[in-house]
């Protein structure tokens, strides 16, 4: 997925979070963190 495309995805997350709080999107956010810190260690080496 292209950086772009999850730059997006993870602001899709913070909106349906503020909608409903008891939703799963927390774990799915630290999921799309952890792809994009993991790519930006990638780029860097």
């Amino acid at each position: 997925m292209p950086e772009e495309e999850l730059e997006i995805l993870s602001q899709r997350l913070r909106a349906a979070l503020d909608l409903d709080p008891s939703s799963s999107v927390p774990a799915l956010q630290a999921l799309l963190r952890e792809e994009m810190r993991r790519r930006a260690d990638a780029a860097q080496a």
